[in-house]
C-alpha cells in the first residue's frame, strides 16, 4: 500500500476509482451528496491524480441525483406584454428634470416621450410648478401647444382648449 500525505494512493485503475466514488456517493449513510461533499469524504482516506474531475463527472452523471435535485431558483413571475400601439401619442411617458441653472426664466425641463414613435418633446418649465399651477390655463396651454403639434389621430392628451381657460 502506497501512501501520499497520509492517504492511500489509488493507482490509475478506472474500475477501482469508480468503486471508491460509488461507495462514498451512493451509500445509504452518505445520501448522494454533491461533488464537494463527496470529494471531502473520499480525500479523507484516498487520493489519485484528477480526483476532483472524476468525482464531478460521476456526480453530474448520477441519475438519482438528477431526478431528485431541488430547483433552488426563485420562481419567475409571468410576463405581461405591453399593448401594441396603433398611433403616435396614444401613450406617453413624462419626466421632470431639475432644478437646473436658470435660463430664460426657466429652471427645469419637462420631458414627454411618445411610446409609439419614441419622439421626445422637451418643454422648459419652472421646477416650483405644483399640481394646481400645472392645471392653470397659462401653463397647460403652453404644454399642450407643444404636444398637440404632433398629436395626429388621438385625443388622449389633447384637451378642449376652452375647458382649460
Amino acid at each position: 500500500m502506497l501512501l501520499w500525505r497520509e492517504r492511500v494512493y489509488v493507482p490509475d485503475s478506472i474500475t477501482l476509482q469508480e468503486e471508491i466514488i460509488t461507495k462514498h456517493h451512493d451509500s445509504e449513510l452518505a445520501g448522494h451528496p454533491g461533488y464537494t461533499k463527496t470529494y471531502k469524504l473520499i480525500t479523507r482516506n484516498y487520493w489519485w491524480p484528477r480526483i476532483l474531475e472524476d468525482i464531478k463527472r460521476y456526480v453530474v452523471g448520477c441519475e438519482r441525483c438528477q431526478a431528485t435535485k431541488l430547483n433552488r431558483q426563485p420562481k419567475r413571475n409571468h410576463l405581461y406584454p405591453n399593448e401594441v400601439l396603433q398611433n403616435p401619442w396614444e401613450i406617453v411617458s413624462i419626466d421632470l428634470i431639475g432644478p437646473l441653472l436658470e435660463s430664460a426664466g426657466y429652471d427645469g425641463i419637462l420631458v414627454i416621450v411618445d411610446r409609439f414613435s419614441k419622439m421626445a418633446r422637451y418643454i422648459p418649465i419652472n421646477t416650483n410648478i405644483t399640481a394646481v399651477r400645472a392645471t392653470g390655463a397659462q401653463d397647460s396651454r403652453r404644454i399642450l401647444s407643444n404636444i398637440t403639434v404632433y398629436n395626429y389621430n388621438t385625443t388622449h392628451l389633447q384637451e378642449n382648449p376652452q375647458r382649460l381657460g
